[in-house]
């Protein structure tokens, strides 16, 4: 038997506060994010190791500019509509 006083048309809101996943789509979304905060604390250890133990000073980072060479020797290939 359900008694009135306890049971209310509100949102649960339970889960939230204690911080548990409702869903599977929400416990990969926290995996996920867990996951990308870890990586970037391992690269900040990283830099922070590369200054302070291997006396490494800090440059700019290498981007590398460049696109696909072209291809000089290629033979068409026909498709079945032509």
């Amino acid at each position: 038997m359900l008694r009135k006083e306890i049971v209310t048309t509100e949102e649960q809101h339970a889960l939230d506060r204690l911080g548990i996943a409702k869903n599977a789509r929400e416990e990969k979304a926290r995996t996920r994010d867990a996951r990308l905060k870890e990586r970037q604390e391992h690269e900040r250890m990283m830099k922070l190791y590369r200054e302070h133990v291997l006396k490494e000073q800090p440059g700019a980072e290498l981007v590398q500019i460049g696109g696909m060479q072209p291809v000089e020797d290629c033979e068409e290939v026909g498709s079945f509509g032509d």
